[in-house]
């Protein structure tokens, strides 16, 4: 039987263990890799040698080969992934404005991934909806459109969401590029000579 794509090594340089072991997922699934000692063989094959030898001595006094696939996927999440703080990590996605050069949907997805341990859904007054809405808004480090945002009216009864702010946030970026390639100077086009 062919197998279906691959899966490299593990690299923490590269990716976390997070987002290794999420690809490693979808490789089992395509796969048909549902026995939890060949997930872990394949776990041990794959990972390369210095991502084994860490995981061995993770192990020890045990061999990797003797735990559970799931028993090394957390010993490898405690190690490379350990859970943030919920404070913290709140705090690092209050603080992030968009940088200078920025695009409007790199800054949103730089907030989205900050969500991942905010645990906003747990709060009952302001989900991750609003919370986003709100962050765009105050970090969008540009006046006029953090002024359009400001001005979106929602419809009667309902409360502003993020995806509207979003999309005219996207509106507004396009429409300044494209005044800016409107009043930019045409290249010089020497004429034929006959």
């Amino acid at each position: 039987m062919a197998l279906i794509g691959n899966v490299s090594e593990f690299d923490p340089e590269l990716e976390s263990w997070t987002e290794y072991s999420e690809r490693l997922e979808h490789y089992f699934v395509a796969n048909k890799i549902v026995e939890p000692d060949m997930k872990r063989s394949v776990l041990i094959a794959i990972i390369g040698p210095k991502a084994y030898k860490l995981l061995r001595n993770l192990c020890k006094p045990k061999e990797p080969g003797k735990l559970s696939f799931t028993e090394l996927c957390e010993l490898l999440t405690k190690h490379h992934d350990p859970k943030p703080s919920e404070t913290v990590a709140r705090l690092k996605f209050h603080k992030r404005n968009r940088r200078n050069g920025e695009s409007i949907a790199d800054y949103v997805a730089s907030l989205k991934s900050l969500t991942e341990h905010c645990n906003f859904n747990s709060l009952s007054e302001e989900p991750q909806d609003q919370m986003l809405r709100d962050q765009l808004i105050v970090g969008i480090n540009d006046e006029r459109i953090q002024s359009k945002l400001l001005s979106i009216e929602p419809k009667t009864g309902e409360i502003l969401s993020f995806k509207r702010v979003y999309e005219v946030a996207i509106a507004a970026e396009c429409a300044k590029k494209d005044v800016s390639d409107m009043k930019a100077p045409l290249p010089y086009i020497k004429p034929i000579q006959q």
